[in-house]
């Protein structure tokens, strides 16, 4: 019975070592630690789909619009987040300092 509970307790060990270190900077970076989340679920007004908004894999405070279609079950991309950014921005010092 003891070399059963050493060997647990070994394993148990060994596992613990294994796990990566959670930093403030991992808790805070994409992908979201918790998986990801929908936000602003809304239903058509006759019930056939969902619309919600859907954070992007790289990065989750960056929302897409998506539909999901009750009758068929298939999930589609309505607006892609990127498309709102037009390329590179020449910001003042002041309006970077404001954002």
């Amino acid at each position: 019975m003891k070399i059963l509970f050493t060997v647990a307790l070994c394993l148990s060990l060994s596992l613990v070592t294994c796990a990566d270190e959670l930093t403030v900077e991992r808790i805070f970076s994409s992908p979201s630690i918790n998986g990801e989340s929908i936000r602003g679920l809304k239903v058509a007004p006759d019930g056939s789909r969902v619309t919600f908004l859907r954070g992007k894999e790289s990065d989750y405070e960056r929302l897409d619009l998506w539909e999901y279609d009750l009758e068929s079950g298939e999930t589609r991309l309505l607006f892609d987040s990127d498309s709102l950014h037009s390329g590179d921005e020449n910001l003042s010092d002041e309006e970077k300092a404001r954002r």
